[in-house]
């Protein structure tokens, strides 16, 4: 567990004008913020995105399997961001709960896109609760679908203090091809996604949320070539409760085993990685910068 008494949370606490790829947080860890008035931001992977002026973040294929606590702006991966910020190709599963801006993927989620995400965790908050995100201010959310239950402080006069997809929004977000389980959010905002029953979530033929999930990558990934691309979705038996999960990026053509743990250690400054014999380890900084070890251990 990672008990800290801050803001900006996470693996990195903050970002700024970084790519990160293919980093994935194991299901035994826990990130939790002292809840108080002035603690927010914080996320398994990263607390808080931020940039100069044409500056942006990127976080591709990227998972969080942990459990994120905090007072606000408390994401699965990402706590909330303050510069143009682009997700794509993530998923949660794990528990995330916090009293207000609260979201699966992200917490605080500010002039940034989202795209082809799912969440599986449950999210639980008082205001502003979201089985994606929380808050969404204009830009894109599109291809993602929570099968998370949203639990928050329902409001019958407003419903805006949670939603299936997003939990409030402002200023025109573009929001398509988003889907939620409807036993799992009964009471939420549900216009920025498309209530299905698990039984259509789990079909593999035609008309199934797997058909119409990788329609949208197919189209999004011929008309933007020179994009990042959106990974195809699959259903593989005994995987993710035989639910969608996202497809491998090619090029990787090896992957830890669940049951191979790094010993990961910073001793005298240095770090040193054990177990790791025949995996090839890339390191980054606080920042996201690659950074080249100069000296190779077992």
């Amino acid at each position: 567990m990672q008990k800290i008494i801050n803001n900006e949370i996470g693996f990195f606490g903050i970002i700024t004008g970084s790519t990160l790829r293919n980093i994935h947080i194991g299901a035994g860890s826990c990130v939790e913020n002292k809840t108080a008035e002035t603690y927010y931001y914080t996320g398994a992977l990263v607390g808080y995105t931020s940039g100069e002026e044409g500056e942006s973040n990127i976080i591709d294929h990227c998972s969080n399997a942990g459990q994120v606590k905090a007072n606000g702006s408390v994401g699965g991966l990402l706590g909330g961001n303050g510069s143009v910020t682009y997700i794509v190709n993530c998923w949660n599963t794990g528990e995330v709960s916090g009293i207000e801006y609260v979201g699966g993927i992200v917490g605080y989620h500010y002039e940034s896109d989202i795209y082809n995400c799912y969440n599986s965790g449950t999210i639980t908050g008082q205001t502003r609760v979201g089985g994606i995100t929380d808050r969404m201010e204009g830009h894109t959310i599109a291809n993602n679908y929570n099968r998370g239950t949203v639990n928050f402080a329902y409001n019958a006069e407003t419903n805006t203090d949670g939603g299936c997809i997003i939990g409030w929004e402002e200023h025109g977000t573009c929001a398509s091809n988003n889907y939620y389980i409807a036993s799992d959010c009964s009471d939420g905002r549900s216009e920025f996604g498309t209530a299905v029953e698990d039984s259509y979530m789990l079909a593999t033929g035609a008309g199934s949320i797997l058909e119409a999930l990788n329609d949208s990558v197919a189209a999004y990934n011929s008309a933007n070539p020179t994009d990042i691309q959106w990974l195809e979705w699959v259903i593989e038996a005994g995987e993710n409760d035989d639910y969608p999960m996202l497809g491998s990026p090619t090029g990787i053509e090896e992957t830890i085993a669940d049951n191979t743990r790094l010993d990961v250690r910073v001793i005298n400054r240095q770090i040193s990685i054990g177990n790791a014999e025949g995996k090839t380890i890339q390191l980054y900084d606080v920042l996201g910068r690659h950074t080249e070890p100069n000296q190779t251990r077992k």
